[in-house]
């Protein structure tokens, strides 16, 4: 039934989005860029280095939300929770989400993406070693404390900031394709997570949690990397035509108006 409800918020959506007018600068560039010919073939020609680094920056958020969305639910059960005190916890963690994609995509743009996300990572990497040990004490209090952290606070700051982040690396010509293309691959991680840490966890005959923990570290060092290898974008211009946040075309003050 909720799924099926959905379908009001589609139509909300589309009746918003067909009376909000394209920008200046990306009326401006419409007719060049279809000169140009198809987007996606703009951005895997010219840019894909750029959208490969974009991909790394978000994978581990999406590793994460997986894990504490989808594979924390069955793993909560088979530690001895019944399955609506893990839902119950999740829908407590899902309430402190909203706050908290909120609040560190406001201080990113504050501070910036890089330490806001960076910082994140390495948090993140630090949780998947605990998450696991406070959801097998055994406590229904300890695993609310896990969501809340994991899903409300931790996740969200490399999360929140995402959606301006990939916008920003990408000029206007192909920035609805990049920002796009990078956040779906990068999302795959959210879809197949669950899947490979459920094997992990079968093979290794219902342990394995050490596994997952070094999976999910590795994600986030790699998210670091990547991170790294961008520049700062919160404080680009979105209307040069260049690509904003990466090595691609500025010197390091040219993103800044």
């Amino acid at each position: 039934m909720p799924f099926l409800m959905s379908i009001v918020l589609l139509g909300v959506g589309l009746f918003v989005r067909l009376r909000v007018e394209e920008t200046p600068v990306f009326t401006a560039a419409r007719d060049a860029a279809a000169r140009r010919g198809a987007p996606l073939m703009d951005v895997l020609r010219n840019h894909p280095r750029t959208l490969l680094l974009g991909v790394g920056v978000g994978l581990s958020a999406f590793v994460l939300q997986g894990t504490l969305t989808t594979y924390l639910i069955a793993y909560g059960v088979q530690a001895g929770f019944p399955r609506q005190t893990v839902l119950n916890g999740l829908t407590l963690s899902s309430g402190v989400a909203i706050v908290g994609i909120i609040g560190w995509s406001a201080l990113s743009d504050r501070l910036g993406r890089r330490p806001v996300v960076l910082a994140g990572a390495a948090v993140s990497a630090v949780f998947g070693f605990v998450l696991f040990p406070m959801v097998d004490s055994g406590s229904a209090v300890m695993l609310a404390v896990a969501l809340v952290l994991g899903q409300g606070i931790v996740q969200p700051m490399m999360y929140g900031p995402l959606a301006a982040l990939y916008a920003e690396l990408f000029g206007t010509e192909s920035r609805y394709t990049g920002a796009s293309l990078g956040y779906q691959i990068a999302g795959l991680g959210a879809g197949l997570t669950p899947l490979l840490f459920a094997q992990i966890q079968a093979s290794a005959g219902g342990g394995g949690t050490i596994a997952i923990s070094v999976i999910i570290a590795v994600s986030c060092l790699l998210t670091v990397a990547c991170m790294l290898a961008l520049r700062e974008t919160s404080r680009a211009d979105l209307a040069s035509g260049t690509l904003s946040g990466s090595a691609e075309g500025l010197t390091p003050g040219a993103a800044k108006r």
